[in-house]
C-alpha cells in the first residue's frame, strides 16, 4: 500500500495529513481541558470577588496569582498629592460613549504590609472612570480627595502583552494596567519610597481596584465589571 501511495505521488500529501490531524487532535484536547480548567477559574474568581473583604496583613500575598485575582481587600491611609491634585496616570478605556480613561493613584498605607519578608507601603489604586473632557486633574478639581481614606477593592494584576501599545508618558496616556511602566513613571516624576528603596521597589505588586468613589463626580467613578475571562 505504502509503494501504490507512493508511485501515485501521495506520500508526502499523506504524511502531511496525517500529521496535521495529530495536531488538531492535540489541539482539540488542550483546548477542551483549558475550557474547563477556565470555567472553574470563573467560578472561583467571581465567588472571590464577593466574599468579605481582608485586611491585607492578614493575607498571605505570595500566592499565586489565580489565588489572589479579584479578591476584596481593605484599605488605609492616604492618596500621594501633587501639589493641588492627587499624583495620578491615565488608562485609555473604550466605552460605547467613545473614550473614558481610568484613573490609577499611588496610595500609600497606614500600615506597611509584608511581602516576600518585605515590607511595602504603597499600592496602586484604581480610583475610577472620568470623562475625555475631564481627564486632566485641573477639570475636576472639586473631586479632590485629601487626608485619610478608606479602600474596599478587588485586587487586580498587570494585563500586557506583545501587542500593548507603548504609554505615552509625555501626556500620561497609557494602554494596559502596565504596573512596573507605571510605577517607573511615578518615581520619575518625585513620588518617594523609603530612605533605603526607591518608590517602584516599595510599592506592592498588584493594584486594587476601588469599588467606592471617593466623591461625586466630576471625581473619577468606579466601574467595576462583572468578572469574566475569555474561554
Amino acid at each position: 500500500m505504502l509503494n501504490a501511495i507512493r508511485q501515485a505521488g501521495l506520500l508526502w500529501p499523506t504524511l502531511f495529513s496525517v500529521a496535521a490531524l495529530v495536531v488538531l487532535i492535540n489541539l482539540g484536547t488542550w483546548q477542551w481541558q483549558r475550557k474547563t480548567w477556565k470555567e472553574g477559574l470563573i467560578a472561583q474568581l467571581a465567588q472571590s470577588s464577593k466574599a468579605r473583604p481582608q485586611s491585607l496583613a492578614d493575607m498571605k500575598l505570595d500566592r499565586q496569582v489565580d489565588e489572589l485575582r479579584f479578591r476584596r481587600v481593605r484599605l488605609f491611609g492616604m492618596f500621594a498629592d501633587a501639589g493641588q491634585s492627587i499624583e495620578e496616570v491615565h488608562l485609555w478605556t473604550p466605552d460605547q460613549g467613545g473614550t473614558s480613561w481610568r484613573v490609577i493613584s499611588p496610595f500609600r498605607l497606614e500600615q506597611p504590609v509584608k511581602y516576600r519578608g518585605v515590607p511595602r507601603d504603597w499600592v496602586l489604586v484604581i480610583r475610577g472612570l472620568v470623562a475625555k473632557d475631564n481627564k486632566s486633574p485641573t477639570r475636576r478639581e472639586s473631586g479632590q480627595v485629601t487626608g485619610r481614606q478608606e479602600i474596599v477593592g478587588r485586587l487586580r494584576f498587570a494585563e500586557t502583552n506583545w501587542a500593548t501599545p507603548s504609554p505615552n508618558t509625555e501626556t500620561n496616556e497609557w494602554y494596559a494596567l502596565d504596573l512596573n511602566g507605571m510605577l517607573k513613571a511615578l518615581q520619575a516624576r518625585g513620588i518617594n519610597g523609603s530612605q533605603s528603596r526607591s518608590f517602584a521597589a516599595n510599592a506592592l505588586p498588584f493594584f486594587v481596584e476601588a469599588e467606592e468613589a471617593f466623591a461625586p463626580p466630576p471625581a473619577p467613578q468606579p466601574d467595576l465589571k462583572s468578572v469574566y475571562l475569555s474561554n
